[in-house]
């Protein structure tokens, strides 16, 4: 396996990546929740700590990647659509899981993200949900914010 060296200290999730990821089987999924837009959650990783992990978990044979739709109500996913990107990865190398269920917002400003009981609202009360309508909307949405033209596996986001 050939060494990657980084040029800045690794950040704990890095390292943890980098470390525990070695010696990898080829069976692991790494889960993307970790990852998004500090906006949504303070401890989340934005795309310039995030890119460097993901290729980190690639470069370590880590080929399927778990994320969710409503993961930083949507920025998880337009970052690994960024690490594909930034990284060249031949999208048929990697296994890229989604879910729905939840809510997305139409933006991630403070505005959009401050209501708290947002769902039953005119404008995502069909948002939401397992109705055909809500899974087929999320399944749109989802491949364009990873930016491909499928999703390897959908999941319920429970």
């Amino acid at each position: 396996m050939k060494q990657t060296v980084y040029r800045r200290p690794l950040t704990a999730s890095l390292a943890r990546v980098a470390c525990e990821q070695a010696t990898h089987s080829g069976s692991d999924v790494r889960g993307r929740q970790a990852v998004g837009d500090k906006r949504w959650a303070p401890w989340l990783l934005e795309a310039d700590e995030a890119l460097p992990l993901l290729k980190a978990a690639y470069d370590r044979s880590i080929k399927t990647w778990a994320t969710a739709n409503v993961y930083s109500n949507g920025a998880s996913e337009e970052i690994i659509a960024k690490a594909v990107k930034q990284y060249k990865v031949s999208r048929h190398k990697l296994v890229i899981l989604t879910k729905c269920y939840g809510t997305v917002r139409e933006g991630n400003d403070a505005d959009t993200l401050a209501p708290q009981d947002i769902d039953e609202t005119a404008d995502y009360i069909n948002q939401r949900g397992l109705s055909r309508q809500a899974i087929f909307s999320a399944v749109n949405a989802s491949v364009k914010r990873l930016e491909t033209d499928y999703i390897d596996l959908l999941q319920i986001h429970g």
